[in-house]
């Protein structure tokens, strides 16, 4: 798989621990909030998925969805929280239109399986440009 996957968070202990988790298979760039997540997209970079968190300083997640949603709509995105049951209760997720969403605290030995599966499949999807 060619294309990069972008997490976005504003934790720098988060972005590193995706790193070490997902580095063997994936190929990551990382940005420290919305802001600098929308530049790297507008460079013109190979971001095929975007993995984002909720609760970020100046602008959310969802807000960058939105945005992401709208001024490129083949990038696929992920949600990923610290709080899952925002995505799934949240009167403001409403209409996002995400690819997934993933529990960043999830427990379950099989987390990390699932979580890697759901990025492969949005990277296979976003490369056969099945949007």
């Amino acid at each position: 798989m060619s294309a990069k996957v972008l997490l976005v968070d504003d934790e720098e202990q988060v972005r590193y621990a995706f790193i070490l988790a997902h580095e063997d298979y994936l190929d990551i760039i990382t940005a420290d909030g919305a802001d600098a997540a929308l530049k790297l997209l507008k460079s013109g970079n190979t971001v095929g998925v975007v993995v984002t968190d909720i609760k970020m300083p100046k602008m959310d997640g969802i807000e960058l969805s939105k945005i992401i949603r709208r001024q490129y709509p083949e990038k696929r995105i992920i949600i990923h929280t610290a709080n899952p049951t925002f995505y799934t209760n949240s009167s403001g997720a409403d209409g996002l239109n995400v690819d997934g969403s993933i529990d960043k605290v999830d427990p379950a030995p099989d987390a990390m399986t699932r979580v890697r599966k759901m990025i492969e499949t949005c990277l296979r999807e976003y490369e056969n440009n099945d949007c």
